[in-house]
C-alpha cells in the first residue's frame, strides 16, 4: 500500500500452487534515510541490496498471523519514512492475494512561510494560520546566495509587512509582500514587486539585502552584490634549483592556498602596474598557509583580473600543490561578435614568442607577420589556455589538447583555417559559456629577436555589478526607477563575499517616508568588517548629504574574534 507506513501485513487469501501454503515469503523495507546506516545484527534473514531496500527472507507469521517489520528496525527509523511491502511465493499463476497491511497514519509536515502573532506580554493571538505564500510566489528555501530570504517591518498603527524571495525554480525568482493588520489579519493580497533591477534578477551572487515598508506606504530594498568565485588547482616540481614558475592567474585575486609548499617558497603577484609597465609585488604567506590578496595589493595595478603569480626559492625536487583562488568580475555575452586586437612581441633567444592580450578573453588568433629561422614557417604552434574554473573541464575528443601540471590546457599540433585563424575549439568554449579565461598562441621557430605580429579575436568583457546598491517602490509594489550607481565604494565598500553568511546590509524606515540604508564596511577588502556605515535618503530614493562612518565604535566589537 502506499498510505501511510506499513508496519505489518496480514494475508487474506491465496491460491498455492501446492495446496498447503507459500513456498517463500519475504518483507522488503525502503527506508528514506540511507539504508547503510540501519543496523540489521539480530535481525535473522536480513540482508541489505544495492538499491538501498532492506529485505528480510523466510520472515514468519506471529501467533496472530501478522508478518511484521522487526521492531529494532521501526526503532532505528523512529518516525522517519519508509515504505514496506510483503512478498509472497508459490501463488498459482493469475490468482490474486488479498491481504491486511497494517499502516502507521502519516503526520503531514508543514512548510512553507507563516506568521503568528503575540500582545505586550507575549501570549500568542492564535497559531500561525495558514501558509501566507505559496503557488507562483512560493518562498526560496536553502539559499546559498541569500541568508536571509524572509523578513518583516513594523508599521505605526501595530500592524507589520512580510516580505520574501520567491522561488523561481532555479534560484531567485523575485520579492514578495503580504501586509497585515495589528490582529495578525491579512491586508489584501500578495504583492510581488514590479521592476526588479535587472542586475539583482541576474546576479551571480547576492551577498546580502534587505526589504522594508516605509511610511509613506512604499518599500525600499537594499542589496549587495558580489563576484562569483572560480578556482584551479595547480601544482610545481622543482627540477633545478631556483627554478622560477609563473602561474597564470584569470579573474580578480582574492586568495592563493600554499600550506602544501615548504616554507622556503617565495611568492610574488607580477602584473601591469599603474604606470603602464610590468610590476612585481613580494607576497606573504598568512596563517594556515593562506596569502591574501588585499586592496593594498590590487591598488598597484592597472588590471585587476589579468595576473602571473611567480614562485621561486625551491630546491631541486621539492614541490606543492597552489589552490588559486579568484573573484569572476567580468563575464562574456557567446552570441557577440568578436573584437580585433593586435599583438606585437619579441622573440627570446630559443626563437619563441606568442601572441597574446590581457583585454577580453581570447578566441582565435592570426600571425600577421613574422620572421622564421627557416625561412618558411613555424617549427611548432600551440595554443594554451588557461580557464577561471579549472574543475570540469572536458578535453576528451581534442586532438593534442592535455592539462598541464599548472591547471593550463595545452593544444599542440595546430593548424590554421582557411582564412589562418588559428581558434579555440568550439568544444571547450562550449564548456567556459559565459565565463572567464584567458588563451595565447606560442610560436616557435622565429629569428630570435625579431617581432611576431599578430591579430587576436577577443570576446570583449561584461564588467559584472558589484556593491551596495538601493530601489525604491511604491504602494503598489512598481518599482520608481532602476538602482542608479552603488552607494557603497570609495573608503567605505560593503564587506561583500564574506564567508561567514551574516546579513551585512539593512534598512530603516523614517518617519517621512524616508529611509536609511547601512552597512558593515570592508575598507581593505580582507573579507573582515571594520566599521559601520550610513546613507540617508528622502521618500522618492534621492540621497540625502553623503556617507556617513560611525565614529567610536567599541574596541570590543572592532577586534571581536566572532560577531
Amino acid at each position: 500500500t502506499s498510505e501511510g507506513r506499513a508496519e505489518g501485513f496480514t494475508i487474506g487469501s491465496a491460491t498455492f500452487a501446492n495446496g498447503t501454503g507459500p513456498s517463500f515469503v519475504n518483507i522488503q523495507i525502503t527506508p528514506q534515510i540511507n539504508a547503510q546506516a540501519i543496523s540489521l545484527a539480530g535481525v535473522a534473514g536480513a540482508t541489505l541490496l544495492p538499491t538501498g531496500t532492506i529485505v528480510i527472507n523466510n520472515v514468519a507469521a506471529d501467533s496472530n498471523g501478522v508478518y511484521r517489520v522487526p521492531q529494532s528496525i521501526l526503532t532505528q527509523l523512529g518516525d522517519g519514512d519508509f515504505q514496506a511491502i510483503l512478498v509472497v511465493g508459490g501463488l498459482s499463476i493469475g490468482s490474486t492475494l488479498t491481504g491486511t497491511a497494517r499502516v502507521r497514519e502519516a503526520s503531514p509536515i508543514p512548510e512553507g512561510l507563516f506568521v503568528q502573532t503575540f500582545n505586550a506580554s507575549g501570549l500568542a493571538l492564535g497559531d500561525h494560520g495558514p501558509r501566507i505564500d505559496g503557488g507562483t510566489t512560493a518562498i526560496l528555501f536553502n539559499s546559498d546566495d541569500i541568508p536571509n530570504t524572509a523578513g518583516l517591518t513594523a508599521l505605526d498603527g501595530g500592524g507589520f509587512v512580510v516580505h520574501w524571495v520567491i522561488d523561481g525554480g532555479a534560484g531567485e525568482g523575485g520579492l514578495a509582500i503580504q501586509r497585515f493588520a495589528a490582529n495578525g489579519t491579512k491586508q489584501g493580497g500578495v504583492t510581488v514587486l514590479q521592476g526588479l533591477s535587472p542586475d539583482l534578477l541576474n546576479a551571480a551572487d547576492i551577498s546580502s539585502l534587505d526589504l522594508q515598508a516605509l511610511d509613506n506606504g512604499g518599500y525600499a530594498l537594499t542589496y549587495a552584490l558580489g563576484f562569483e568565485s572560480a578556482g584551479r588547482n595547480a601544482v610545481v616540481t622543482a627540477n633545478a634549483a631556483n627554478q622560477t614558475f609563473g602561474l597564470t592567474v584569470v579573474g580578480r585575486p582574492e586568495a592563493f592556498f600554499v600550506g602544501s609548499l615548504p616554507s622556503n617558497a617565495q611568492f610574488a603577484l607580477m602584473g601591469i602596474g599603474n604606470d603602464g609597465l610590468s610590476r612585481t609585488v613580494p607576497l606573504t604567506v598568512g596563517e594556515f598557509g593562506e596569502i591574501r590578496i588585499t586592496n593594498a595589493v590590487l591598488d598597484q595595478f592597472q588590471i585587476d583580473n589579468r595576473f602571473t603569480l611567480q614562485v621561486s626559492g625551491l630546491t631541486q625536487g621539492q614541490s606543492g600543490n597552489i589552490f588559486i583562488s579568484t573573484l569572476q568580475d567580468v563575464s562574456y555575452a557567446p552570441g557577440t561578435a568578436l573584437a580585433n586586437v593586435t599583438s606585437a612581441l619579441v622573440a627570446n633567444s630559443d626563437g619563441f614568442s606568442a601572441i597574446a592580450t590581457g583585454s577580453g578573453r581570447a578566441e582565435s588568433f592570426h600571425i600577421d607577420s613574422a620572421s622564421f629561422a627557416n625561412g618558411t614557417g613555424p617549427s611548432i604552434v600551440l595554443m594554451q589556455i588557461t580557464p577561471a574554473q579549472g574543475f570540469g573541464i572536458d578535453i576528451s575528443g581534442i586532438p593534442g589538447a592535455s592539462i598541464l601540471p599548472s591547471g593550463t590546457i595545452q593544444i599542440v599540433g595546430l593548424t590554421a583555417d582557411a582564412n589562418g585563424n588559428y581558434r579555440v575549439p568550439d568544444a571547450l568554449l562550449t564548456q567556459l559559456g559565459t565565463t572567464d579565461a584567458q588563451a595565447i598562441l606560442i610560436v616557435g621557430g622565429l629569428t630570435a629577436g625579431s617581432t611576431l605580429n599578430g591579430t587576436i579575436g577577443t570576446r570583449p568583457a561584461i564588467p559584472v555589478p558589484a556593491g551596495l546598491f538601493v530601489q525604491t517602490f511604491n504602494a503598489n509594489g512598481l518599482a520608481l526607477g532602476d538602482h542608479g550607481p552603488r552607494i557603497d565604494g570609495g573608503d567605505t565598500p560593503a564587506l561583500i563575499n564574506g564567508s561567514s553568511g551574516d546579513v551585512n546590509v539593512g534598512v530603516t524606515a523614517l518617519d517621512d517616508g524616508g529611509y536609511a540604508v547601512h552597512w558593515v564596511v570592508d575598507s581593505d577588502g580582507d573579507l573582515n568588517g571594520d566599521g559601520l556605515a550610513v546613507q540617508r535618503f528622502a521618500a522618492n530614493g534621492t540621497a540625502q548629504g553623503g556617507v556617513t562612518v560611525l565614529q567610536g565604535l567599541s574596541p570590543d566589537l572592532l577586534n571581536a574574534a566572532d560577531v
